[in-house]
């Protein structure tokens, strides 16, 4: 009995005791270093120290996973127009990052951030997967995985330093970049990258006047081939297949004529960015006094309505080459008339059957299918709006001239030139410039990249080089 009493103590201590003192050791240890606060709360001012470890959600530094600090989400955060906006006081040790940006922003307090900006959380912070060269691997094994957060608490890393993507809506003042963020900058373990977010140079007065300021970046992305390394385009590979004709999806010339709709207007304007550096608002105001325009959004039109506007941007593109389509002509003016600087508002109509009537990029000559602008109204031709207008209304009157802007259908090919930037373009935008970051960082990149990206005189006209 006395033994059975003795085995049963023993185990009483091995299986319930032993692991009760193992856990209650754990938890005071991690306590101890409990790091991100609780943002469900309300606003917070934590104490920030480099010695604690990370939060709970976020893998811990092992400087295995190079992390990529996310300067680009900033603005989105900051302006409330992403994320979860319970406050943070701002750490003392980076008042100076922050300090700067808002300057950058014409902010003056920014004592109290959104905590998302200072503490890694599951919101943010996510692993990006790569393949070598700067590909995004989508359902494939990648090669490298990268860690991306706009959280101040990457910098607090004692393994390395953070590489950084930076956008250049923000303003790339030497206070931001020079003086806050270069303490952070370590060329053996981080790389720096721009990215324009879609719009062109013009956008973003701190790069179009001081284009030096690139220098500053390891790799940037842009749509201007002068001046960024990787140009990419998201809209042309949506319509190359209905200009080229591949498949068979290009419209001849007998269905151009059979969609339209005799009871429309020639022209079709939709619009509803009414301020861009492009003035085309004015401009088309102009024109609608010396001619008919059905106009779709609210610019120059006062009978638009919120509730006409699709909310679902999937079918939104859609329905715009579909209207197009109805329509011997249609408005592409762009937001700003900058060189390469082409959108959809060129792609759609030519895709439609209707002939885009086009203002922007002053080299548009290299990007269109055709030779000679023989499939676009050329706008910058005209010396008068009014010179516009007469000949729309002498070509509405005339079937043959009409029909010589769509000439270029017949063609069993389009121009040269527009298949090898259409390869450029399909190939190009399989990169990311978060995977180019990431890329270089694993390989540690001292220039190779950029230097095979720019290696042609017009990317556009040579095969898109390796670089993995």
């Amino acid at each position: 009995m006395f033994h059975r009493r003795r085995h049963l103590l023993r185990s009483c201590i091995l299986f319930v005791v032993l692991p009760l003192l193992i856990f209650t050791i754990y938890s005071a240890f991690f306590s101890t270093f409990s790091f991100a606060p609780n943002l469900s709360n309300s606003t917070q001012s934590p104490v920030f120290s480099s010695t604690r470890t990370v939060s709970s959600q976020s893998t811990l530094r092992n400087g295995s996973i190079p992390d990529i600090f996310e300067l680009s989400l900033w603005r989105l955060i900051l302006t409330g127009g992403k994320g979860n906006q319970t406050l943070c006081e701002t750490p003392s040790q980076y008042r100076s990052i922050v300090d700067a940006y808002c300057r950058a922003h014409n902010r003056e307090n920014c004592s109290m951030i959104p905590c998302t900006l200072i503490y890694l959380t599951d919101e943010f912070t996510t692993n990006i997967e790569c393949l070598r060269g700067g590909k995004f691997a989508t359902g494939i094994q990648p090669d490298w995985i990268c860690r991306k957060s706009p959280a101040l608490e990457l910098f607090t890393n004692s393994n390395r330093k953070p590489s950084i993507c930076a956008e250049a809506y923000t303003t790339l003042t030497a206070e931001l970049y020079g003086q806050a963020l270069a303490p952070y900058r370590d060329e053996e373990t981080s790389k720096w990258g721009l990215t324009l977010e879609g719009e062109s140079i013009g956008y973003y007065p701190s790069v179009a006047s001081k284009k030096r300021v690139l220098s500053l970046f390891d790799i940037s992305l842009g749509y201007d081939r002068r001046f960024f390394d990787l140009i990419t385009d998201k809209h042309l590979t949506d319509y190359v297949n209905k200009i080229t004709n591949k498949h068979n999806r290009r419209l001849t010339i007998n269905q151009v004529l059979r969609k339209k709709v005799k009871e429309r207007a020639p022209i079709l304007w939709i619009n509803s960015n009414c301020d861009t550096p492009s003035n085309r608002t004015a401009y088309m105001l102009e024109l609608m006094r010396y001619i008919s325009v059905d106009v779709r959004g609210k610019c120059g039109n006062p009978s638009w309505n919120k509730s006409y506007t699709l909310l679902d941007p999937k079918f939104f593109a859609i329905e715009k080459t579909t209207l197009a389509s109805e329509y011997l002509f249609t408005i592409a003016i762009e937001n700003s008339l900058e060189y390469d600087y082409v959108t959809e508002k060129l792609w759609q109509p030519l895709a439609a059957g209707s002939v885009p009537l086009y203002l922007g990029a002053p080299n548009i000559d290299e990007w269109l299918p055709c030779y000679d602008y023989s499939c676009i109204i050329n706008l910058r031709n005209f010396t008068s709006v009014e010179d516009v207008a007469n000949l729309i209304h002498s070509l509405t009157r005339n079937r043959t001239r009409y029909i010589d802007y769509h000439r270029w259908r017949r063609e069993e090919h389009v121009r040269p030139s527009f298949i090898t930037m259409t390869d450029y373009f399909q190939e190009a935008n399989k990169y990311s410039i978060e995977c180019l970051i990431c890329d270089m960082v694993h390989r540690n990149d001292h220039g190779t990249t950029r230097r095979k990206l720019l290696a042609a005189n017009n990317p556009f006209n040579d095969k898109f080089p390796s670089l993995s």
